[in-house]
């Protein structure tokens, strides 16, 4: 698989900001991890870390999706419990810190059956993050959302059961958009939102990287270059056969 995509911070020459991703080749496919931050302060900071760390360290040693997000989940809480965490965020509580993620990847089968049709077998687990787009080759654009959302990392004691993975096949030249909050809410100067799938659908025929150029440059005109969040955007399609 081929990963592509930009991040932007909200604010001007930030380093560093809310959102978090990753990609991971690991010897049971391709690991994909977008997510944000939910938080304020300085705290919110080493929460982020604590998940990528977590989800790298899972991606190479876990070979099913819904533990390794068990895993992140448990990174999570480390940090929260930890006195680094204590000394930089003093008075604030770690239930208000919680972290929405998606994480999706490749089945492990190279030789799957769907993969001798052209067809790429691909897993995901939400965790209260906004569910990818599947942008077909034909232009159809739709929403893959979970038949059973998660909640995000760091409220999942609330409920006794586990994360549940979703498994789709993608159809050839077909393309899967990931992206965070700071996308699909971002606001014009009279209050309306991005309308992100009305984009995609016009720009479907693009490829991949004039679509992010298309889409990262129409985001600043929607707000008047003024983003009210940080901006993360993943396009996860398959690599050109040789």
């Amino acid at each position: 698989m081929v990963v592509d995509g930009f991040y932007v911070s909200s604010q001007r020459e930030a380093l560093v900001g809310g959102d978090i991703y990753e990609v991971v080749e690991t010897p049971y496919g391709t690991r994909v991890l977008i997510g944000d931050v939910r938080g304020k302060g300085l705290g919110t900071l080493g929460a982020g870390a604590a998940v990528l760390t977590a989800f790298r360290e899972a991606a190479y040693h876990r070979r099913d999706l819904e533990s390794g997000v068990v895993a992140m989940e448990e990174g999570l809480f480390r940090y929260h419990r930890s006195a680094e965490y204590q000394e930089r965020t003093r008075n604030a509580h770690a239930a208000e810190e919680f972290v929405t993620a998606l994480v999706f990847g490749t089945e492990e089968d190279p030789i799957a059956r769907d993969e001798a049709l052209g067809r790429v077998p691909v897993v995901f687990v939400d965790c209260g993050h906004p569910p990818p787009f599947l942008i077909g080759a034909d232009g159809g654009v739709r929403e893959l959302e979970p038949a059973e959302p998660g909640l995000p990392l760091g409220l999942g004691e609330l409920v006794p059961e586990r994360r549940s993975a979703q498994r789709i096949a993608l159809p050839p030249d077909s393309r899967v958009l990931a992206c965070t909050d700071g996308v699909t809410e971002a606001r014009a100067p009279d209050g309306g939102f991005y309308p992100l799938a009305e984009r995609l659908d016009a720009w479907a025929a693009l490829p991949t990287p004039e679509l992010l150029g298309r889409l990262r440059a129409d985001l600043a005109a929607h707000t008047g270059g003024r983003l009210q969040d940080d901006v993360a955007v993943l396009v996860v399609e398959r690599a050109p056969r040789e």
